[in-house]
């Protein structure tokens, strides 16, 4: 069975996240940017790195951004957000 993820289309600002082993592990995290642009997110056990694509959803000819993020630096990101998170009231 397969199941379909573009019919649950994300409104922007959403957040999908796609798991296995009953949540355990994150295979991919989705976010909606705009109403065109989404940023994905997922692990490639190969290289030990996160990739991180940021596409436009309507038009498939534009170049999309994308790069391997290491872990320091995906910590070093993950602090930065978690500062601007207790920043917010």
């Amino acid at each position: 069975m397969q199941l379909n993820l573009d019919n649950f289309q994300l409104e922007p600002g959403q957040v999908r996240m796609i798991t296995k082993d009953s949540g355990q592990t994150v295979q991919s995290i989705e976010i909606l940017l705009g109403d065109q642009t989404k940023a994905e997110m997922m692990v490639d056990e190969k290289l030990n790195v996160m990739n991180l694509v940021v596409r436009d959803t309507v038009l498939a000819d534009i170049p999309q951004l994308q790069c391997a993020i290491n872990k320091e630096t995906l910590r070093n990101f993950i602090i930065g957000l978690n500062k601007l998170h207790n920043s917010l009231k």
